[in-house]
């Protein structure tokens, strides 16, 4: 049974718009656009497009800002360096059509392309996304989260991997690739979900093991927040292995002080 360890101590995604939003139709060329103020945007690889300002305004962050004051008729070409044609013809069907087809091989792309332009809406919906997809890629969407701060997906990944961290501990491959920051948090939380402090203990050793010379100094750090008092004798025994015994630090002490106590009852 798995208890939160503060008991311990007594024992492809198509997504649309809402319906009242209405897609907006960006071709400088569209019938409805014939007395529209356009703009020319050239992308990373030449691509030149001819669009209707006001459009991109209601929809980017960053064409708003750009277009505060006026629009950029008869100006020059607006250059996107950091966006190629696919990603940018992909925004504005995006735009026209209210939909997108989102996976895990292109979700990247598009959230770096919302970061660029401000898409706050689409920003949205990408984490709605991702928020589906945690029980089998968790892992890439941790890395994704912190790149592009998402929000929405933080607290429910951190709420996830403290509930499931027994199964995500037998993943090993990707268990092991959690970033020290992670894992120490999630090791410091009353909340975090697992059969035993001493289990606990095994994983941060299997972690650190992956890679000894780069982590070997990680294990004090972990010791400071195991919590050794609620672990059985054997159990110590084993954990002050663990230790080098010539480096003192206040988790060795503790360690010391509960092996000679459980000698003496």
């Amino acid at each position: 049974m798995l208890v939160a360890r503060d008991e311990f101590q007594s024992s492809c995604c198509c997504t649309e718009y809402p319906q009242d939003s209405i897609p907006l139709d960006l071709s400088a060329s569209s019938q409805n656009n014939q007395n529209a103020q356009t703009c020319e945007i050239v992308v990373s690889d030449g691509a030149k497009f001819t669009l209707d300002c006001h459009a991109l305004s209601r929809h980017s962050g960053y064409f708003r800002w750009l277009f505060k004051d006026s629009y950029p008729n008869n100006r020059s070409p607006i250059t996107l360096d950091n966006i190629n044609r696919t990603e940018f013809q992909r925004i504005l069907d995006y735009i026209n059509t209210g939909s997108i087809d989102l996976d895990m091989v292109n979700i990247e792309n598009v959230l770096q392309t919302c970061q660029y332009l401000l898409l706050t809406q689409l920003t949205g919906y990408c984490e709605q996304f991702l928020l589906t997809k945690l029980d089998t890629h968790w892992l890439q969407i941790l890395g994704l989260t912190g790149e592009f701060c998402l929000l929405l997906v933080g607290p429910a990944l951190l709420d996830f991997l403290m509930k499931k961290f027994e199964t995500i501990s037998k993943d090993v491959d990707r268990f092991n690739r959690i970033p020290f920051e992670v894992l120490f948090s999630l090791a410091q939380s009353p909340q975090l979900k697992v059969p035993s402090e001493f289990f606990l203990f095994k994983q941060i050793v299997k972690w650190i093991n992956y890679d000894f010379e780069a982590r070997a100094d990680c294990f004090d750090h972990f010791m400071t927040v195991v919590r050794l008092p609620v672990m059985s004798r054997d159990e110590l025994e084993e954990v002050a292995m663990h230790f080098n015994p010539c480096v003192y630090t206040p988790a060795l002490h503790m360690l010391h002080f509960l092996l000679n106590n459980s000698q003496q009852t």
